[in-house]
């Protein structure tokens, strides 16, 4: 949450944000999320995902049953639990 607010636009459920860019902005958003992370991806999981150092975990699936990439989000005080870019 870039200065304390969420990303992009409210999504279709309370927990979920939409941000443009497609799977270029998904990509790096990722890669910005995941820094100083650990690898981890659960068994089954269709996409990677990575532990965090401060905390929590996030993942990406390129894609998602809406079709489009999505972090999912799993962090202690932070609201939001997935990110669609469309």
């Amino acid at each position: 949450m870039p200065g304390g607010n969420p990303l992009g636009m409210p999504g279709p459920g309370r927990k979920v944000r939409e941000v443009p860019g497609g799977k270029k902005e998904a990509e790096k958003t990722f890669d910005d999320l995941k820094k100083g992370g650990t690898k981890n991806t659960p068994a089954g999981y269709p996409g990677q995902g990575y532990d965090l150092s401060g905390g929590g975990w996030v993942g990406l699936r390129p894609n998602s049953k809406s079709g489009e990439p999505t972090i999912d989000v799993n962090v202690p005080d932070i609201p939001i639990r997935k990110i669609k870019f469309t």
